[in-house]
């Protein structure tokens, strides 16, 4: 949970009201003001009107999911693209041609000085499309675990589920009026409080 005003976290706190503890959501800029030297105005969230907040969410994007869904699925497929799958597979053959050309010009005592910086460059490409499905695998489980969510609801969320907030919601902003959702698949929604 951040805050819009400042960009900090929120943190969980107790107010002691009318002989009760009622948990609460404040801005660590603003519970800290001494320490972090910042006077922010952000407001104070009742939990239970975060989790509220939380399933009304939930619930929009189950009421929504015929509109969006199949959209957003084919926007990932061609933003995520094709696979390094081959150009990895073109880099180790060239890599493994390198390395004996190396091995030869080392045991001949010859220069090798190109031949090594090629192999390091072909390393750090490799490296980096591996990353790169690494990442694209990611976002796709992302939008396989919103599609099952949606699946297995088929009714509207009626509790707030803790395990479900932290696999489904990247990011909750909280705003002077509203509440910004972002899911972890990309998509965001906005709900009122």
């Amino acid at each position: 949970v951040y805050c819009s005003d400042c960009g900090d976290l929120y943190r969980r706190t107790q107010w002691f009201l009318k002989g009760e503890h009622v948990p609460v959501w404040r801005c660590i800029s603003r519970i800290e003001k001494k320490k972090s030297g910042i006077d922010c105005p952000s407001r104070t969230l009742y939990e239970a009107d975060l989790h509220a907040s939380v399933v009304t969410a939930f619930n929009q994007m189950i009421e929504q999911k015929d509109e969006f869904l199949p959209g957003m699925r084919l926007a990932v497929e061609l933003a995520l693209g094709q696979s390094n799958s081959p150009r990895v597979v073109e880099i180790d053959t060239r890599l493994e041609s390198l390395q004996k050309e190396l091995l030869k010009k080392a045991n001949a005592k010859q220069g090798f000085e190109e031949l090594a910086d090629e192999i390091d460059a072909l390393r750090e490409e490799k490296q980096d499309l591996l990353v790169e499905d690494a990442n694209r695998a990611a976002m796709k489980q992302r939008l396989d675990e919103l599609e099952a969510f949606l699946d297995e609801h088929q009714e509207l969320v009626t509790d707030y589920d803790e395990g479900m907030v932290r696999r489904l919601i990247e990011r909750i902003t909280v705003y002077e009026d509203h509440l910004a959702f972002e899911f972890k698949s990309g998509l965001e929604t906005e709900v009122q409080i």
